[in-house]
């Protein structure tokens, strides 16, 4: 048997029972103690006034499901602020790949202490490039040789690994003599010079040694003293 109260005059309800009313009136309350708003399985009961649509409408909202028109996480529209966040409180970021690019960093926003290397300054750059000895700028040297033995020697130069020559002038000061340019790609470069001669050799290539304790570049014939200049 279902018991149904309806009264008037006070706070309360106008009908208590767990079927809906029969010829409400507009503003009418109803409780119905059967009904489980949220879903979860327990009779937690619910109020319901009487609208001018001539429907029955919850008063109150136990679940996001309840309401009409809104999603449940639409009240957490994106993007959210980050000054709402504790510090270290998001541990996964939500950063779509190529979202951020240098239109979105302050001017001065990364500092050279942010960097993993040390870049150089253009006043660096400048005098890396006009130096003789950057590797990208060949350098200019001449060495001489007056020794005796039939391969001319540089120690400070043996055993160094093949080195690229755009060119050099090769420079006889004292007699003829016969000379070997040896090339990393076994094209090496002979020929004859005479006293006083100079020969320009465009090499354009690495230049190789013999062995350990020769002049790794350049072998000559006595008693020629040559001069090289790159």
């Amino acid at each position: 048997m279902t018991a149904n109260f309806t009264g008037g005059g006070s706070s309360g309800p106008d009908y208590v029972q767990t079927s809906a009313p029969a010829d409400p009136d507009e503003t009418e309350l109803w409780y119905d103690p059967s009904a489980d708003p949220d879903g979860d399985g327990t009779n937690e009961g619910e109020y319901y006034i009487f609208g001018t649509d001539g429907q029955w409408h919850p008063t109150g909202v136990e679940s996001h499901t309840a309401l009409v028109d809104v999603a449940e996480d639409s009240h957490h529209a994106f993007p959210i602020r980050t000054s709402g966040l504790t510090d270290d409180a998001v541990t996964q970021a939500k950063i779509a790949a190529g979202a951020v690019s240098s239109t979105q960093l302050a001017d001065a926003a990364v500092t050279l202490a942010k960097l993993g290397f040390d870049p150089a300054t253009q006043t660096e750059l400048n005098d890396h490039a006009s130096s003789a000895n950057a590797h990208h700028t060949p350098p200019t040297e001449t060495l001489d040789n007056a020794g005796t033995p039939e391969v001319w020697m540089v120690g400070d130069r043996v055993n160094h690994p093949p080195i690229y020559v755009e060119s050099w002038d090769l420079y006889n000061q004292n007699e003829s003599g016969n000379y070997t340019v040896f090339m990393s790609d076994q094209s090496d470069r002979s020929g004859t010079i005479d006293a006083g001669e100079t020969i320009s050799m465009d090499l354009n290539g690495y230049v190789t040694g013999l062995s350990a304790g020769e002049w790794p570049y350049l072998k000559v014939q006595n008693p020629m003293i040559p001069r090289v200049t790159f």
